[in-house]
């Protein structure tokens, strides 16, 4: 494949270092997040490159192992395995397993290397500006097309991106009869024991061992004082004249159903 004389040259096996691979074009698509599974296809590459670590599915560490560019800049290979993609031809989807690919982190892109997909029994056909992969089997899995300067991009997506499943495990410690009963909105303590014993409630888990003590806001609020008057002097006589109101608040126990206020709305005509 002809390469730009004017793009940076990369040598794509790290151990081979008179072999000329072009590795890197500076011509394509600069957005980063458009370009993030895009391969752009190699013929003259001994490996295949990626920059992204998150794809490999084995690896194992590559020590010393660089890459040299015609400007005298130097890479790191820090890693060299195996990676899963999905692929597409028409209606129907394939795996490809890529062997032995390099990982640089400071390449700018993927690089699918076109002679190791012909060199393990597998073809690939290049006609009217498409690039077709066939397998082994002789059944086309893959198409690139022609981009700038003579390139062929392809477009692979990582195996089960949007399937990956995430299991969680939490404990929570065990709370005191007091918390509960503030949770609960100061439910007596026989009720939260009604309710323990029966295992009436899923994740009521209280420390039986702990104390039961006086609640100063449930005192409070079965004082009794003094009764008003029945009917005041200036009493309305319409509904919504006159409203009384209480707002309770700020709780620091949060309730069951996660509030930490009480208001209370009381028409003087009731």
């Amino acid at each position: 494949m002809a390469c730009n004389a004017k793009n940076p040259i990369l040598y794509d096996n790290p151990f081979f270092k008179d072999v000329s691979d072009p590795n890197v074009y500076t011509n394509v698509a600069t957005n980063e997040s458009a370009c993030m599974y895009d391969w752009l296809v190699d013929s003259r590459s001994t490996n295949h490159i990626t920059n992204r670590r998150e794809l490999y599915s084995s690896y194992e560490p590559m020590p010393g192992a660089t890459v040299h560019g015609v400007s005298g800049k130097i890479l790191q290979v820090t890693r060299q395995g195996t990676i899963l993609l999905a692929a597409q031809y028409e209606t129907c989807k394939h795996t490809l397993q890529l062997e032995n690919v390099n990982y640089i982190p400071l390449n700018k892109y993927n690089i699918f290397a076109l002679g190791r997909w012909d060199s393990q029994g597998r073809r690939y056909e290049v006609s009217k500006g498409k690039l077709i992969l066939f397998n082994h089997l002789d059944v086309p899995v893959l198409k690139g097309l022609k981009i700038a300067s003579n390139i062929y991009k392809f477009k692979l997506m990582p195996i089960n991106t949007n399937e990956i499943s995430y299991t969680f495990s939490s404990q929570e410690n065990k709370q005191t009869w007091e918390i509960w009963h503030q949770h609960f909105g100061h439910v007596s303590y026989k009720g939260l024991k009604k309710l323990h014993n029966n295992k009436l409630l899923d994740g009521f888990t209280v420390d039986v061992n702990t104390p039961m003590p006086d609640c100063t806001s449930c005192i409070e609020a079965k004082q009794s004082v003094k009764p008003y008057a029945k009917r005041s002097k200036n009493a309305c006589t319409n509904k919504g004249e006159i409203m009384h109101m209480d707002l309770w608040g700020k709780y620091n126990v949060i309730s069951i159903n996660g509030h930490q206020y009480y208001l209370v709305l009381v028409d003087d005509m009731m």
